[in-house]
């Protein structure tokens, strides 16, 4: 069992949990155990419980611990003792990890479980000198200096070692918007200093003053060659505008992701057997034309990737263009009966195509799956043995036809006006195609996801987008047309009751809404009992009308 092996075992008792061990030692889960469990294996023990809450040590395991523990603890002390008081002795290796700084961290552990304390490991920031000697030049001489660089977090280091160096500068970035106006407006001045990021610099109009002019105009220096030609020709273009003065210059390093990833190895091995020295300035065509290349292949790659994204949007809007023009006729109010007329006979040719064969005969067809898919959207008459008996496949696909086509028109006599029904057409297919359409466009990001897995296949990831996206397509409009004859066919049309009035408004019944209640007006003059008859007796009307009214 080697000192490695040991520190895997305390780490996972450390953490209680395979997983966060293996995060620790950044390795992946399946390596960590496979460790272990070569370690039991070896030993012939059982050092760890496996469970869902985690893993606990065994008896076995608690007393390998304790036996284990002093060991790795004396030989870290160890490396760190002779790291220390053997400088004189030791090689040096030099370890720079810009990106991902626990590949360097997970090496020099490895080191140092190895018992070779004579490797010294250090970590090497990327250095500017080169870069804030030439500042400083152009600071002295009173010539305006815009340094470029990749990101926020490097114009902030630069600007930290610029302090140091004690020379006055402003940052242009994110993090200073609001001052962005007044740093342009100071760096075209004499001796001054900016630092911004490419994004931010690439932009800015700077307009220089006659003593800046003649210092030789503005100073363009950039930290770091862009992947995009763009982007390093915009920050050139920083000077010698509109007839100024100017001159710009990138400084890299043979470690940038640029040239590490795109660069030439062959340019590499040139000036690693050359023996360069460290911080050295390289001005030479041969590393020019290779940066150059290297741009060149990552705009290609780029070109590569933006053409297959829009080779499966092309798939994307064709299919697009299908369905908003059906729905488009449908909004604009056309006339859909022939649509309708035409998905009646496109259905029956699929199922009956489907089910039916004239290399088998009738006997042998399968009725009862046809009637099981086809009647539940046209309610036709199932199709028995002695109704098939003795006919082809075509002569039964036009009765069923005619058939599904009477039983519609049948449907629409139904509805007191045409117009009705087409109208109801209208709002059932559009109500299908948006329902499916949606459905049809989360399938196909569900798709577009998986797809790439087909070059593991040696096939084209494009050729089998299109071709799965076209049977899902089909699926869909059919999908469509089958939902829309299952509605329109079993749609019922409710006749309106027209209501008699059968009881009379009461004073418990009658609605009290309407308002205040008005008296109620004699339409004829009051008789009183002494005054004269009405009918012209001369007699008062209690001896004449009104007595004849009490009789």
């Amino acid at each position: 069992m080697t000192l490695l092996q040991m520190s895997y075992i305390l780490e996972v008792d450390r953490c209680g949990s395979m997983n966060r061990a293996a995060q620790n030692l950044f390795l992946s889960q399946s390596a960590l155990s496979a460790a272990i469990a070569e370690v039991e294996r070896e030993l012939g023990v059982t050092v760890f419980l496996r469970t869902n809450r985690g893993v606990t040590l065994t008896e076995e395991g608690r007393e390998l611990v304790a036996q284990i523990a002093p060991l790795v603890d004396r030989s870290r002390k160890l490396s760190r003792y002779y790291s220390e008081r053997r400088a004189a002795d030791r090689a040096s290796l030099s370890v720079a990890s810009q990106r991902y700084p626990f590949c360097a961290m997970a090496f020099v552990e490895y080191l140092h479980l190895l018992e070779e304390p004579h490797i010294q490991v250090s970590f090497k920031e990327m250095e500017m000198a080169a870069v804030i000697e030439q500042v400083a030049e152009c600071h002295a001489k009173g010539q305006p200096v815009l340094v470029g660089t990749v990101s926020v977090e490097k114009s902030e280091a630069l600007s930290k070692l610029l302090k140091k160096k004690g020379i006055e500068h402003n940052v242009l970035n994110a993090k200073q918007h609001e001052r962005e106006a007044e740093i342009v407006a100071q760096a075209g001045k004499q001796g001054a200093v900016t630092i911004a990021t490419n994004m931010a610099g690439r932009g800015t109009d700077i307009k220089l003053d006659d003593v800046a002019k003649a210092a030789g105009g503005l100073k363009i220096i950039g930290t770091e060659r862009h992947e995009s030609r763009r982007i390093d020709n915009q920050l050139r273009g920083r000077s010698g505008r509109q007839g100024d003065p100017g001159e710009s210059r990138f400084y890299i390093s043979l470690e940038d992701d640029l040239m590490r990833l795109f660069g030439s190895e062959r340019l590499m091995k040139i000036f690693t057997s050359l023996g360069v020295a460290e911080n050295e300035q390289i001005e030479h065509k041969m590393l020019s034309n290779a940066i150059e290349k290297a741009q060149e292949k990552i705009e290609f790659n780029n070109f590569g990737i933006r053409k297959n994204l829009l080779d499966y949007d092309q798939v994307n809007n064709e299919q697009r263009e299908i369905i908003y023009k059906e729905r488009r006729q449908v909004l604009d109010g056309e006339n859909m009966r022939e649509a309708i007329y035409k998905m009646i006979q496109d259905t029956v040719d699929t199922y009956v195509d489907m089910c039916f064969s004239d290399d088998v005969d009738s006997e042998e067809w399968d009725l009862n799956e046809f009637n099981g898919v086809l009647t539940p959207i046209i309610p036709i008459r199932p199709l028995t043995a002695e109704s098939v008996k003795g006919k082809k496949r075509d002569e039964i696909r036009h009765e069923l036809k005619e058939e599904a086509v009477k039983l519609y028109e049948e449907k629409e006599a139904e509805f007191p006006e045409p117009e009705q029904l087409r109208e109801l057409e209208r709002v059932v297919l559009l109500k299908c195609i948006d329902s499916k359409w949606m459905d049809h466009i989360d399938d196909m990001e569900i798709l577009r996801q998986g797809i790439g897995l087909a070059a593991y296949g040696q096939r084209d990831p494009v050729v089998e987008y299109k071709m799965s996206a076209f049977d899902m397509f089909n699926e869909m409009i059919t999908s469509i047309q089958e939902d829309t004859l299952r509605m329109l066919y079993h749609v019922h049309v409710e006749q309106k009751i027209e209501r008699e009035q059968v009881a009379k408004v009461t004073g418990t019944n009658k609605d009290d809404s309407a308002g205040p209640k008005k008296p109620v007006q004699r339409k004829e003059i009051k008789v009183y009992p002494n005054d004269p008859c009405p009918c012209g007796s001369g007699k008062k009307y209690k001896q004449c009308c009104g007595r004849k009214n009490k009789a």
